[in-house]
């Protein structure tokens, strides 16, 4: 039981893991912690405020859904890459991309279907670090300034 566990380590190249339900102590899930597991889904806790660089890298999630609490400033690079399965991911209404380099998340992440972000400023990024296809749909806030933002975003 993960209740006393506010810094979530490692659980890497756990096979049999499929699903789990991260408890609200639960603040950081660091480096590499889920990576090469079979994860498919997971919960992640409201006040969780630290994913580090590979946390979820080549698991076998589907879906992935942030906090919206969480904010982009303390999201590692390629916390998601390598999800092959991956078809929806939907990002914390808080995000803030506007101090990132590049957006590295989602890179290889070729099956993502839909990618939500809320944040008003779009991140700098290419397709090619986001990971997704022209298949993919990136749904914006429903503002025009935004939209006009996201659509000003190199390839």
């Amino acid at each position: 039981m993960l209740v006393d566990c506010p810094n979530l380590t490692q659980v890497t190249k756990a096979a049999a893991l499929k699903q789990i339900d991260l408890p609200e102590t639960v603040t950081r899930i660091e480096y590499n912690a889920f990576d090469l597991s079979g994860l498919e889904s997971i919960e992640l806790p409201e006040n969780l405020n630290h994913i580090g660089s590979y946390a979820f890298a080549s698991t076998q999630l589907r879906s992935f859904r942030m906090p919206d609490g969480f904010t982009a400033s303390d999201f590692g690079s390629y916390a998601l890459a390598y999800n092959y399965r991956l078809k929806t991911a939907y990002m914390g209404r808080n995000m803030d991309y506007s101090t990132f380099s590049d957006f590295t998340a989602f890179y290889r992440c070729d099956s993502l279907e839909t990618l939500r972000l809320y944040a008003g400023t779009p991140p700098s990024a290419s397709s090619y670090y986001f990971g997704f296809r022209s298949n993919c749909v990136l749904e914006v806030p429903d503002d025009p300034n935004v939209i006009e933002a996201y659509q000003q975003v190199e390839p």
